[in-house]
C-alpha cells in the first residue's frame, strides 16, 4: 500500500477515534437530512470505502508485558493466548507497542532473554515494585506472528544507553554469523525479525516521568536531545530489580548492597546518608574498623556495600539509606538514533519529547526546532505523540449529566487530539529532514469525575491490550 497524505492521515485518524471506518454519504442522505426538520442525520455505509486504510491505524499500546501481559500469554504452555490472539485477529489491530509505555520506562531488555529460569525481576516504571519478565522480546514476536500484526518498540531512556538499546536492535534484525543474531538462534529464533519501529523513551516530558533528568521543561528536552548529567537529592536507594521504599531500609545484616536509582554516577559526587547520619566513601572495607561509618562505591553502577560490624559498621535495622549524586553523564537521544542507525539502517527510530496536553508544547522551544538549531535536524525519523484528552483538566469537565454530554466531551476531545498531531506535524514538516512524520503510539481519554452518565467506553478500559490506538502515516510494510 503506497502511503497517504497528511490530511488523509489525520481523517483516518479522527475515524479510529469515532470508532467508524469506511463511511458515506450520498446525495438521498442529505436529502432525507434536510426532509428531517433540521435535525442531524449520520448515514453509515460500511460497504463503500472512500480510500484503504494503513493497518498503523489500527494499534495498540501493549501497555505492559509482566504478568503475562494481561493475559496475552499462556505462561504454563509458552505461547500466545489463542483466545486473546483470535479476537486481536478479528478486530483487525494492526499493531502491538511492546513493552509498554510508563510502566515499561525502566525495562531492561537482556533480563528478559533466554532461558526463564535465567531471567531477572524488572523494575515497574511507575511504582518501582519489582515484576517479571516471562513475555520477553522473543515472547512478543511469537504474539506478533499468531496476529499478523506489525511490531512497535519503545526501547526505555531513563536506564539505558546506547550501546545496550543497538544491542537490542542486533538482536532482533542481525542476521546469523553476528554476537546477537547467534544468540536469537540460540534462543530458538534463527531468523530476523525485522522490527522496523522504535521510540527512544515514553512521555519523558511529563514532569512524573522524567526519572533521572531535570524538572525544568527546557533543560530536560535538551538532555533528553544531547544527554547530560543532573543532581539527584535525598533519593531513597534500593535495588537493580526494586525500588519501592522498602528497598532502601536496612534489616541489619552485614554486606548488605543497595544501588542508586540511575547510574552512572560521577565519581566522588555521591552523599551517603543513614537515617540522617553522613557515612563516607573508603576504597577498601577491609582498612576499616568496627564503628567507622563507611561504605565502598562503584560509580559506574552505583552499587553501596556497607560492613560486617568488624569492618565497618552495618546500618542498624529500619534505619533509611538515600543519597545525594550527580546522575551522568548519560548520553542523549542523538547518541541512540547514531548507534542503532549504525547496527540496522532500515529501522525508524523516533523521539519522544512531544506534547500530551492541548495547546502545549514542553520546553521553550519544540525539539525539532532544538535538534535544526544544532545541526541535527536529519537525526530522527519521527517523532511519537501521545495526544490524550484529560476532560477534566483539558476541558475543566468533572461529571458527565448524560450520555449525550459524555459523546460531546468525547467529540471535542477528539479534536483537540487531531489538533496536537497536527500542530507537532507542521513543526516536524518545518524543521526536520525529508519524509519525518508524526506518529501517536498512545491516546485516549481520561477521566477523574464522576462518571455515572458516560459512556463506559470512555469512563474506563478494560481491554487485554488498552484501547488506545497506535495511528502511523506510512502504511508500507515493515521491510
Amino acid at each position: 500500500m503506497s502511503e497517504i497524505g497528511r490530511r488523509h492521515f489525520l481523517y483516518g485518524a479522527a475515524a479510529v477515534a469515532a470508532g467508524v471506518m469506511g463511511t458515506g454519504c450520498t446525495p438521498e442522505d442529505l436529502t432525507k437530512s434536510s426532509d428531517s426538520g433540521g435535525v442531524p442525520v449520520v448515514a453509515i455505509d460500511a460497504q463503500r470505502r472512500s480510500f484503504k486504510v494503513s493497518p498503523h491505524m489500527t494499534g495498540v499500546n501493549g501497555a505492559k508485558w509482566y504478568d503475562d501481559a494481561y493475559g496475552m500469554w499462556d505462561s504454563k504452555l509458552n505461547r500466545p493466548a489463542p483466545g486473546i490472539v483470535g479476537k486481536i485477529r478479528k478486530s483487525g489491530i494492526g499493531m502491538i507497542r511492546y513493552p509498554g509505555g510508563t510502566s515499561s520506562n525502566l525495562f531492561n531488555w537482556k533480563g528478559a532473554i533466554g532461558p526463564q529460569a535465567d531471567r531477572t525481576r524488572q523494575v515497574e516504571g511507575q511504582k518501582g515494585e519489582p515484576v517479571d519478565s516471562r513475555f520477553g522480546p522473543d515472547e512478543y514476536m511469537a504474539f506478533i506472528r499468531e496476529t499478523g500484526a506489525t511490531p512497535e518498540i519503545m526501547a526505555p531512556f531513563a536506564n539505558s544507553t546506547p550501546q545496550e538499546i543497538a544491542d537490542w536492535v542486533a538482536y532482533m534484525n542481525a542476521p546469523q554469523g553476528t554476537k546477537w543474531g547467534d544468540l536469537r538462534a540460540r534462543n530458538g529464533h534463527p531468523e530476523p525479525y525485522r522490527v522496523r519501529y522504535w521510540e527512544i523513551g515514553n512521555e519523558l516530558h511529563g514532569a512524573k516521568q522524567r526519572y533521572w533528568m531535570s524538572a525544568d521543561d527546557d533543560k530536560a528536552m535538551r538532555q533528553y536531545a544531547f544527554g547530560g548529567t543532573q543532581r539527584q537529592k535525598r533519593q531513597r536507594v534500593g535495588t537493580p530489580t526494586d525500588h519501592r521504599p522498602s528497598a532502601s531500609v536496612s534489616n541489619g545484616q552485614p554486606n548488605q548492597t543497595f544501588t542508586v536509582w540511575y547510574p552512572p554516577v560521577t565519581p566522588k559526587t555521591q552523599t551517603i546518608r543513614v537515617d540522617d547520619t553522613t557515612w563516607h566513601e573508603i576504597a577498601n572495607l577491609t582498612s576499616a574498623g568496627a564503628d567507622d561509618l563507611v561504605y565502598t562505591f562503584d560509580p559506574s553502577n552505583g552499587t553501596i556495600h556497607f560492613g560486617d560490624d568488624r569492618h565497618g559498621k552495618i546500618p542498624q535495622n529500619g534505619a533509611k539509606i538515600t543519597a545525594d549524586y550527580d546522575s551522568g553523564p548519560h548520553a542523549g537521544f542523538v547518541d541512540y538514533y547514531t548507534k542503532m542507525k549504525a547496527v540496522d539502517p532500515t529501522i525508524d527510530v523516533l523521539a519522544v519529547w512531544a506534547p500530551i496536553e492541548a495547546g502545549k508544547l514542553a520546553g521553550g522551544k519544540s525539539f525539532p526546532e532544538l535538534l535544526a538549531e544544532h545541526g541535527h535536524a536529519d537525526k530522527y525519523d519521527g517523532m511519537a505523540i501521545h495526544p490524550y484528552t484529560n476532560f477534566s483538566r483539558d476541558l475543566k469537565a468533572t461529571r458527565f449529566p448524560d450520555k449525550r454530554a459524555g459523546h460531546d466531551y468525547q467529540m471535542l476531545g477528539d479534536e483537540a487530539a487531531a489538533k496536537m498531531v497536527s500542530d507537532l506535524t507542521a513543526l516536524v514538516q518545518k524543521h526536520g529532514k525529508e519524509g519525518a512524520y508524526v506518529a501517536v503510539s498512545e491516546c485516549g481519554a481520561l477521566f477523574f469525575g464522576e462518571g455515572s452518565g458516560a459512556p463506559r467506553n470512555i469512563a474506563s478500559t478494560p481491554t487485554p491490550c488498552r484501547t488506545r490506538s497506535t495511528w502511523h502515516p506510512r502504511t508500507s510494510s515493515t521491510p
